[in-house]
């Protein structure tokens, strides 16, 4: 924030060479309570909401436990966007939060997602949403789901999750089967300059991973 008010002339530079030499807080450090690491959702977590979730929610719930995508990725998915061509489905996100530093985001849609996704697409105009569902619905949706569940089932609750630790589910399972440069290409996670022959392999990693799992 303080960067883009030097370079728009609002701040001062010496601002932010200031704010830039102040040291991280650590965990333990201070009186402020520490937040727990987010966990991945469970599949006994995820399984538990079906019930009191609609059919459209529980689609887009599972097609991003399968994808590993962002939330705001699959809300803005058209079927334009997605290449149907290859038995590995690509999406393409013209949206990616880190697009503006050249960094491009596809998304791998192995077949189990590709079978939730048919139906929805049928009879869509190219640029209809898949899913039009607003993002604080979606997260609404998932919370309030999780409440009627421990409501209805107050012997065997289950921890409240958010739609965003479905990516760390994703995370996790690719990780354990194929190691981290896969679970980097399939969630998008940009670390390094993408040079165009990194984009390939990266995306070459991602569909892989997809044609197994997703």
């Amino acid at each position: 924030m303080f960067r883009w008010g030097v370079s728009n002339e609002l701040v001062q530079a010496a601002t932010l060479q200031k704010l830039q030499t102040v040291a991280p807080i650590l965990a333990g450090r201070t009186e402020a309570p520490d937040n727990a690491p987010r966990q991945p959702a469970t599949d006994e977590q995820v399984e538990a909401v079906r019930p009191f979730v609609s059919e459209l929610i529980w689609d887009l719930i599972q097609v991003q436990r399968l994808t590993g995508a962002r939330g705001g990725e699959l809300l803005s998915m058209t079927p334009a966007a997605v290449d149907r061509t290859k038995d590995v489905w690509l999406y393409a996100v013209d949206d990616h939060k880190t697009a503006h530093h050249g960094h491009s985001r596809v998304i791998a849609i192995g077949p189990r997602a590709q079978q939730l996704l048919k139906p929805r697409m049928q009879g869509l105009a190219e640029n209809e949403l898949v899913f039009p569902v607003r993002r604080d619905s979606y997260t609404t949706a998932v919370a309030r789901a999780c409440e009627k569940y421990n409501r209805r089932h107050p012997d065997r609750p289950i921890e409240p999750w958010s739609p965003h630790q479905l990516r760390h589910a994703k995370a996790h399972e690719v990780r354990e089967r194929f190691g981290l440069e896969h679970v980097q290409a399939t969630l998008g996670h940009a670390e390094f300059s993408m040079s165009e022959r990194y984009a390939q392999a990266t995306l070459a990693r991602a569909v892989e991973a997809a044609a197994v799992m997703g």
